[in-house]
């Protein structure tokens, strides 16, 4: 990738296509937001999620454990990572490929775009693409992006 440092030692995962519609993992690979690991020997629970390309969005699904540190009563769930697939996994619920987010720091870096350009940008392309599912607010992206 042309955005990284030559003494970055970790290679990006390019995205892969096509992209999977169903996403798992074991409890010992899955984290929660907090950084904990799922409870162990706990069972699956299958969630749906949308993943966010460069052309459109769809939704899939993706295995959750209940997180091993947060309070019951919160009901955090750990998932999986996707960095091996390209993908960023925000928050379970939306999930977003890597080609999308390096997309974004290609016209950042290049042309100043702002993030509410490029996601009425990537809007349209969803639109020419007939995406069922529309592109995320630019707060939402802004978030996302920083959180990658």
């Amino acid at each position: 990738m042309w955005a990284r440092l030559a003494t970055d030692a970790i290679e990006t995962t390019r995205t892969i296509f096509p992209i999977p519609s169903m996403f798992t993992a074991n409890y010992d690979e899955a984290r929660c937001r907090c950084g904990a690991r799922a409870q162990p020997n706990t069972m699956p629970r299958t969630h749906k999620c949308t993943v966010y390309t460069l052309t459109g969005a769809f939704e899939a699904s993706i295995t959750l454990f209940l997180c091993s540190d947060c309070p019951a009563e919160r009901q955090q769930l750990a998932g999986p990572d996707l960095g091996d697939y390209g993908i960023f996994n925000f928050n379970n619920h939306s999930l977003f490929a890597h080609a999308l987010l390096n997309e974004f720091t290609a016209c950042f870096s290049v042309t100043e775009t702002t993030f509410h350009s490029f996601c009425l940008s990537v809007s349209c392309t969803y639109i020419d693409h007939r995406s069922a599912i529309t592109f995320i607010k630019a707060d939402t992206f802004h978030s996302m992006y920083f959180s990658f």
